[in-house]
């Protein structure tokens, strides 16, 4: 590497210094222009899952919100639900993830995308070794659900899920009310 290639890294890892100037780890809670460096955010743990809000409804006015869903395989589907709020739009990034709308079901993989309409029940359940996927949901605020029945984490990948507290009937029933968020116990996984 030539003199003139080292000293041009130099002042470009002196830029990049200068410009980071700390650590972009939380959201900032209201509208305004944000870095969030990889990792960070608002994260819970619920089921086997890791649920980090890359963006909050707070950021937003209210439009829309982004969360980074993570987990190894389920034994068992995400409950079966619909929201009368909220459109969502995932798309997978990692491993492979059965999904469940309406009366179809298909397996995903990375690249791929599903849009679930407010009002339509739906499903999934992580089939991967370990898994990913990033889910829009518009409008914004339902990621305050996982205040009332999700544990904080600070954890970058999902916990075991033998460090992980169910939440109660009660934490369940006072999100579902508050967020639009109702159950399907007797939805047909055709399974």
């Amino acid at each position: 590497m030539s003199s003139i290639q080292t000293t041009e890294q130099d002042a470009f890892r002196g830029i990049v210094a200068k410009e980071n100037t700390g650590p972009a780890e939380t959201l900032p809670g209201e509208r305004k222009p944000f870095y969030l460096d990889k990792g960070h955010g608002k994260k819970h743990q619920l089921l086997s899952q890791l649920l980090t809000t890359m963006i909050s409804h707070r950021e937003t006015d209210g439009k829309f919100s982004v969360i980074l869903l993570q987990g190894p395989a389920s034994p068992e589907p995400v409950p079966a639900h619909y929201h009368t709020r909220e459109d969502e739009w995932t798309f997978i990034l990692e491993g492979k993830v059965r999904w469940w709308v309406g009366d179809q079901h298909r397996l995903l993989f990375p690249g791929d995308s599903i849009y679930q309409p407010a009002n339509v029940p739906h499903a999934f359940k992580f089939e991967g070794s370990y898994n990913k996927m990033l889910a829009l949901n518009v409008a914004g605020g339902f990621e305050d659900f996982f205040d009332i029945v999700a544990t904080p984490s600070n954890d970058f990948v999902a916990p075991p899920v033998s460090d992980y507290q169910a939440p109660s009937r009660e934490q369940w029933e006072e999100a579902a009310g508050k967020f639009g968020w109702h159950p399907v116990p007797d939805y047909d996984f055709g399974i």
